[in-house]
């Protein structure tokens, strides 16, 4: 038995195929005539993988849509928290290049069962509206075994590492032998930037595991200030050139009187066997306001209440393991919780 289908590919499976009577596509009166439905499969047919698409494109490099939203906190590392376990956490998910449009026309005719008000939010909606559109943007997902990643930061856990981070940058500095007097300036840490540090590092991983390590990441995000983009361009450049840190710094030499800058550099020789070459992957960050950031802003409310109503049973839990998202929806799909996070260390919440 074979039936028309809107196909959606991608990771691991991307996925089981969309009958037509739910896309509504030129048969059913026109509704959606968009529809990328266009030809027939038999019912059992086996849907083509990431690995797939790569031996298909043969020597091109593939690139993976990144589409990323946060919820809750996203201040500087010096704030304390308002609550008793607040935390900021940005979703992504991953999309093959070549399916973007695809994704976008079945999208919008999921949106536009939904009246909005004002921007296309999910908490624009009414309540019962808001479920429902959940609803169908999971089954969606879920349909098509999409994959998706996120990374959730506690706000204490943040300020303690910084502080930690503080209190030994005072004593090396009162240790050193050198004249110069550096900038006593002391630049907080962007819970923003840590949360896309962690989605951006979970999906290079997951890219290269699928598609090997040539691969483009093309992040889409919905709007935000310049200021953002570049701490998310930073964040990139740390992921790929992990390794090989560089900081510009600047102080004042008492002998000539005068402004001094220099860099200062980190190398790691050993362990880097660990991270493999990154020199193949690629990246650029754009931002939009399309359908696919209206997936990444139900999924991430979703997962920001989901993570929120561990804290009444399990205050100060690791959030981005394998148990704290277990019970989610989306749980089955999600990629990067199988061993133990960086952010559930560096950040834990302090007792």
């Amino acid at each position: 038995m074979s039936q028309e289908v809107c196909c959606w590919r991608g990771s691991g499976r991307w996925g089981a195929s969309l009958p037509r009577s739910e896309c509504r596509g030129t048969r059913d009166k026109g509704i959606n005539p968009n529809c990328s439905a266009s030809y027939s499969v038999q019912a059992h047919e086996r849907v083509s993988t990431y690995s797939d698409i790569h031996r298909q494109r043969g020597s091109i490099m593939p690139s993976v849509i990144l589409v990323v939203d946060e919820s809750g906190s996203k201040g500087f590392s010096d704030n304390r928290e308002s609550v008793t376990g607040e935390f900021g956490v940005m979703a992504g998910l991953l999309i093959p290049a070549e399916y973007k449009s695809r994704v976008e026309v079945d999208v919008n005719y999921i949106a536009s069962k939904f009246h909005f008000s004002g921007k296309r939010h999910i908490t624009t909606l009414r309540e019962t509206d808001q479920k429902n559109l959940r609803k169908e943007i999971f089954d969606y997902l879920l349909s098509r075994s999409a994959r998706w990643v996120y990374e959730a930061i506690y706000v204490e856990g943040m300020h303690s590492w910084q502080k930690n981070l503080s209190e030994f940058t005072d004593m090396q500095r009162a240790d050193s032998q050198s004249r110069i007097k550096r900038s006593q300036n002391k630049r907080s840490a962007s819970l923003h930037q840590e949360l896309f540090t962690g989605v951006f590092g979970k999906s290079v991983e997951f890219c290269i595991d699928q598609l090997g390590r040539n691969v483009s990441v093309d992040v889409v995000t919905d709007r935000v200030d310049d200021s953002v983009l570049k701490l998310f361009d930073e964040a990139a450049q740390k992921v790929l050139h992990v390794g090989n840190w560089k900081q510009k710094v600047s102080g004042y030499n008492p002998d000539s009187q005068k402004v001094v800058k220099g860099v200062i550099t980190l190398k790691v020789t050993k362990g880097m066997e660990h991270f493999g070459d990154l020199s193949g992957v690629k990246h650029s960050i754009a931002v939009s306001q399309s359908a696919l950031t209206i997936v990444a802003d139900v999924m991430v409310n979703s997962v920001h209440h989901h993570l929120r109503s561990l804290q009444s049973s399990k205050p100060g839990c690791a959030l981005n393991t394998a148990e704290a998202i277990a019970g989610h929806p989306l749980a089955s799909i999600v990629y990067g919780v199988a061993e133990a996070q960086i952010a559930d260390t560096v950040f834990r919440y302090p007792k």
